[in-house]
């Protein structure tokens, strides 16, 4: 084997060997403090969709009360309606102040 083979021989080697380092420090640089980071986001992230889920059910449980809110100011408006078409017209031309327009 000349002197020349042996060189690039240890070259390959060299090469190969720092591949396998350069690998196996990514892997670790990976695990040590890219995962942590990433499990840390997707915790928070979890969260934010549990408080925009409880605001959604809350505003669902508000959208609820205030329609039945509103079908009874509706009931109300129609009760007014009716117990104003009940009674006499009074205005202007009539005496307003009389027993029957009160």
């Amino acid at each position: 084997m000349s002197e020349e083979r042996l060189y690039l021989d240890v070259a390959i080697w060299s090469q190969v060997v720092s591949a396998i380092l350069f690998i196996g420090a990514l892997v670790f640089i990976w695990n040590k403090w890219i995962v942590p980071v990433v499990l840390a986001a997707q915790v928070r992230s979890n969260a934010q969709i549990a408080e925009s889920e409880r605001h959604r059910d809350e505003a669902k449980g508000a959208l609820g009360a205030l329609r039945e809110e509103i079908d009874s100011a509706r009931r109300d408006a129609e009760l007014i309606w009716t117990a104003r078409a009940r009674r006499p017209a009074c205005g202007f031309a009539t005496n307003f102040w009389s027993a029957r327009c009160r």
